[in-house]
């Protein structure tokens, strides 16, 4: 599954063709999905589980049993690994290297080759994923443990597009007729008596972007005379640490009591996730996501009859989503990129753009405004009875 400040399932993807928020992914009987984006992301779990710390995984994509019909019309369901009267556990690591990683199709077509290699500069992706298990018996048949700890870490680089104004459109001079034809702005501006200087705050933001440019990457025209396109790969990192604990009690023949607890850290930046990189090099406005998210669970399993078992189960997941916790009125006045305290404008065209980047059709400098939380708290109790008789099973809850 997906965790946070990783791409995971894309946003597009269903089961059976129904919306996301039919989906219900639960890690030991409790919900584990981020329910504030569950409509448009339902594969997105806030606390995402470790390979080596699940025991069990069940899929229903039709007629869900009981016990589930009522959360989701798709289940998709964690159990945590349980520790038995032997002592197992594991030590894994999984390793991407940069050194076999093929390059990015656009990085070919846009960037401008290495001199020393003849081929265009690549991504650095380099991934290192960690940890271990250890699981068996507190007292032999009565009391049992288990843990799981994880690390992931990955300084990365993505590949960014930008769409910038070039040289002579900077200065005023636009091209129009496929570019055969040309007009200074302001020139035109002053003979008919109106504003003929530029904004001394937009051309010095202007010149920053440029200067920007020349720093890393490459620089390609494109079908519009006056706009250009600038490649290049800013660079970030992102860690994760996951522990996992879980305790079994049998204090009777006919009783057992669970606990779990897992428990998500996330740090870095910036967040490549949704796109709050520096909107160029060097530029001081980005964002980060980092997460603190926690799910447990408890539950006692009662043989009642030889026919007649229940059980009950309480649990919760959360901790709050911080986007953009470093973001500021700083961002705003410093030497490079001074927007003299306002965000004038920033973003690609056509998704969300504003100010200057709306106006002129390019990149501007602001990738995030403000910072913003959210905590979707869920606590779930829930009881259910299952009576068997003959070929027959009755379950009722609620």
């Amino acid at each position: 599954m997906p965790g946070v400040n990783a791409p995971g399932i894309t946003r597009n993807a269903t089961i059976n063709g129904l919306p996301q928020s039919t989906i219900d992914i639960t890690l030991d009987g409790i919900n584990i999905q981020d329910n504030y984006n569950k409509t448009t992301d339902g594969f997105f779990t806030r606390v995402p589980t470790s390979l080596d710390s699940v025991q069990e995984v069940t899929i229903s994509t039709a007629a869900p049993e009981a016990q589930g019909g009522a959360m989701g019309s798709a289940q998709i369901k964690f159990v945590t690994r349980q520790g038995t009267n032997e002592v197992h556990g594991s030590i894994y690591e999984y390793h991407r290297n940069p050194v076999l990683n093929s390059n990015y199709w656009f990085n070919n077509r846009d960037l401008p080759p290495d001199p020393a290699t003849g081929k265009a500069p690549r991504a650095r992706v380099l991934f290192n994923q960690y940890g271990f298990r250890l699981g068996g018996p507190v007292i032999r048949n009565k009391a049992f443990f288990f843990v799981n700890y994880e690390e992931f870490r990955q300084p990365s680089q993505v590949n960014r597009t930008r769409t910038i104004l070039n040289p002579q459109a900077q200065i005023g001079i636009f091209r129009y007729a496929n570019g055969a034809q040309s007009v200074n702005l302001l020139d035109l501006a002053a003979r008919n008596g109106q504003t003929a200087t530029p904004d001394p705050v937009i051309a010095k933001l202007l010149a920053d972007i440029r200067a920007a440019t020349s720093t890393i990457g490459g620089i390609n025209d494109f079908g519009d005379p006056n706009l250009q396109r600038y490649t290049f790969t800013p660079t970030g990192s992102n860690s994760q640490k996951k522990p996992t604990v879980r305790f079994d009690i049998n204090p009777s023949t006919k009783h057992q009591i669970s606990t779990t607890w897992s428990y998500l850290q996330g740090r870095g930046g910036p967040d490549f996730l949704n796109n709050r990189e520096p909107m160029f090099p060097g530029f001081p406005n980005q964002g980060q996501q980092p997460a603190d998210r926690y799910t447990g669970s408890f539950a006692v399993r009662s043989t009642l009859r030889p026919a007649l078992v229940n059980e009950a189960r309480a649990g919760l997941s959360g901790g709050p989503s911080r986007f953009n916790p470093l973001a500021s009125a700083k961002d705003f006045i410093g030497p490079v990129a001074n927007q003299v305290g306002f965000d004038l404008g920033g973003r690609v065209l056509n998704t969300g753009s504003t100010g200057i980047a709306l106006a002129a059709g390019i990149t501007g400098a602001t990738a995030v405004a403000q910072p913003l939380r959210r905590n979707p708290l869920y606590r779930e109790i829930d009881d259910t009875l299952t009576w068997t008789r003959g070929a027959h099973s009755f379950t009722f809850g609620g």
